[in-house]
């Protein structure tokens, strides 16, 4: 009986072993990535009925951390998800948005960087100075999601660039 106990632990150890060898040879399939870049408004003004309606949108959504590399595999767990946003504003909101006042304090100030956007978004990314604050970021925070709200300054484009908290 003993020996018994042996070989089926022997066989328990071995199976094991080569499941591990296994899964290290073979890790498993890249999620898929970031979403195409997407121009449909109804998952935005949904989100965000601060944007109204919108003249156009060019934006991709995904999961945070969700990346395969030769040098890194992430562990499945709790996913946090992004979306990024370059919105073209009716000019009445733009406007709107751009001269609203918090207390006596002009909002939005000039932002330092501009925003920061994922390669495939750069390119439909307008140019000039774009303006951000906490009071606008405030007016797209949701439960969902906490974005950072960059405003062009002689433009109607906002650029959200969200991820979930």
């Amino acid at each position: 009986m003993l020996r018994t106990r042996r070989q089926l632990l022997g066989l328990v150890v071995g199976a094991t072993l080569v499941a591990a060898v296994s899964a290290c040879a073979n890790p498993p399939e890249a999620p898929a990535p970031a979403e195409a870049l997407r121009h449909d408004l109804e998952p935005l003004t949904s989100r965000w009925p601060a944007i109204a309606q919108p003249v156009s949108a060019t934006w991709a959504a995904g999961v945070q951390g969700m990346e395969i590399t030769p040098s890194r595999i992430d562990v499945p767990g709790p996913s946090d998800y992004w979306l990024q946003a370059i919105i073209t504003l009716d000019p009445a909101v733009a406007e709107a948005l751009r001269t609203r006042t918090v207390g006596n304090e002009p909002a939005p100030v000039a932002s330092d960087s501009g925003p920061r956007l994922r390669a495939e978004l750069v390119p439909s990314l307008p140019g000039g100075e774009f303006r951000t604050s906490r009071e606008l970021d405030a007016e797209f925070a949701t439960p969902e999601f906490k974005p950072r709200a960059y405003l062009q300054v002689s433009g109607n484009v906002l650029v959200l660039v969200a991820y979930t908290s």
